[in-house]
């Protein structure tokens, strides 16, 4: 008799696109405040929109965010089980503009540490705590800031 086959979580089955209910509930309590306050947050920010996506391995299903004037995606939420993350895809332009000795440690390291491709940081940071969304959510606030057309 074959063994029971074990049913993949939604988050990492590419087969089948999930809910955004179903990317959640693997989330512990915590991880799902701190994922749910960031996601509240980015959708908070004028202009951007949110779908679920397959962005392959590590990301599997993610929550993209996006402006309708952009091609790429502007932010990522991937809800990871055990440690979910945001990512914040930064052009040399903006974040030449970003006062990085300014944010705090964490933030700070997420965007030193980012691996750069074609001229984008591409800084990712585990989100745990609504703290640690607040630390993000700054970065997030002043590229949002920072891409707005000049008055």
């Amino acid at each position: 008799m074959p063994a029971a086959i074990k049913e993949r979580i939604a988050w990492e089955d590419r087969f089948r696109s999930p809910s955004l209910e179903q990317l959640r509930a693997p989330l512990n309590k915590q991880l799902q405040g701190a994922f749910d306050a960031a996601r509240e947050q980015l959708l908070d920010l004028e202009g951007l929109s949110e779908g679920i996506l397959w962005r392959g391995i590590p990301w599997r299903w993610t929550v993209a965010f996006s402006t309708s004037e952009e091609r790429d995606c502007w932010a990522y939420l991937v809800p990871q089980p055990a440690r979910p993350y945001l990512v914040l895809p930064v052009s040399i332009e903006v974040l030449s503009k970003l006062p990085v000795r300014r944010l705090s440690k964490f933030v700070r390291e997420g965007i030193l540490h980012a691996a750069c491709v074609a001229g984008v940081y591409w800084p990712q940071w585990d989100i745990q705590t609504k703290g640690q969304v607040e630390d993000v959510m700054a970065v997030v606030a002043m590229k949002h800031a920072a891409l707005q057309p000049q008055a």
